[in-house]
């Protein structure tokens, strides 16, 4: 049975759950929040010494790998925005909405049986869609003939997010996200058979050790905590290369029906929003850390987590984050305050 997960501030609202919880019931499997999300969840097995940071870049959909207490698991999830209050006050709009449920349901199966295979490195390449080296089309890749929606309609929502936007020459999106002393690129590649956002947070030659290890440290918590964006981490060249992508490749795009528009409304903003999340958590920190100059402070940032660990445990795969996201944030504030003392 599934539940219905409510954060702080929705508890005062906890009369009007009836309708979700009964949207729930109908599809097993899920975990409905209040702020219009689905969420399924199943173990994944990854080969022995893999993190999800070191696979996930090849997996197609809106999923990721976190650490739990049994090893990893596999979050599917969806943001079906305001379909969620108000889908059974109409007979019209109720019905849509079950449809597009059923619809992500059987999704949210195909995409993790695709990344059960995904745990054999050698076939990894095999998932991008096309091989880089002769255009082919992969046989794996159940969505080679999925159209994602017009690039006018995803220029229209971002700039309904204050995101301004241009069509490169290659036809994907370009947009830029920015905090203080940090700006950074994001590209949507768009085209037949993948719409993904992605961005870079570095490339990195020559890490000490501690440095390695306390870079690793932060970009598996990042990816632990920030919902729907997943973190990459990829040797390539003796060098280590550092990245956040959303991948929304499969999804419904009938931008016609009511319920697939209010998705695409609430998952572009929540792409832009946890792409957001990571540039605050690692845009400037995976910088500092990498510094030769900073050892000591990658020597201590690397105590602080190697402590957390073994305190804490791993990111639960259900119920109620909060408690999770606080030790979190309690140990990040931590190691700012080691950040600041070693600066000055």
């Amino acid at each position: 049975m599934a539940t219905v997960n409510l954060s702080n501030r929705s508890r005062q609202q906890a009369r009007k759950p009836a309708r979700i919880s009964a949207a729930a019931e109908a599809q097993h499997g899920w975990t409905v929040s209040l702020d219009g999300s689905l969420r399924r969840t199943e173990q994944l097995l990854l080969i022995t010494g893999a993190s999800p940071c070191d696979v996930q870049d090849a997996w197609l959909g809106p999923i990721k790998g976190v650490r739990t207490r049994d090893g990893h698991a596999l979050h599917v999830e969806f943001f079906v925005g305001k379909w969620l209050d108000n889908a059974d006050l109409d007979p019209v709009r109720s019905q849509d909405f079950a449809d597009l449920l059923g619809e992500l349901r059987e999704l949210s199966s195909d995409y993790g049986q695709l990344q059960s295979l995904a745990d054999l490195r050698d076939d990894l390449t095999r998932f991008n869609g096309e091989t880089k080296a002769t255009g082919e089309q992969c046989e794996l890749h159940p969505w080679s003939e999925w159209t994602p929606p017009p690039v006018d309609e995803l220029l229209r929502r971002l700039a309904d997010l204050g995101h301004e936007a241009a069509i490169d020459e290659h036809g994907d999106l370009r947009t830029s996200l920015k905090r203080r002393g940090c700006d950074l690129q994001v590209k949507a590649a768009v085209g037949r058979g993948r719409l993904r956002f992605s961005m870079h947070l570095g490339r990195f030659a020559k890490l000490s050790p501690p440095a390695t290890a306390a870079m690793l440290s932060l970009v598996q918590q990042a990816n632990d905590h920030t919902r729907l964006a997943r973190l990459i981490w990829k040797l390539e060249d003796q060098a280590l290369s550092v990245g956040a992508q959303v991948d929304l490749t499969g999804l419904p795009a009938e931008l016609g029906r009511p319920a697939c528009a209010a998705l695409w409304d609430s998952t572009i903003a929540m792409t832009m929003a946890s792409l957001e999340l990571v540039l605050r958590r690692l845009g400037l920190e995976l910088q500092i850390l990498a510094d030769p100059a900073q050892q000591q402070l990658a020597e201590q940032f690397s105590d602080l987590m190697r402590e957390r660990d073994r305190v804490l445990p791993p990111a639960r795969v259900s119920g109620d984050d909060n408690s999770a996201i606080a030790a979190d944030e309690e140990t990040s504030a931590r190691g700012s305050q080691t950040a600041g003392a070693m600066q000055i």
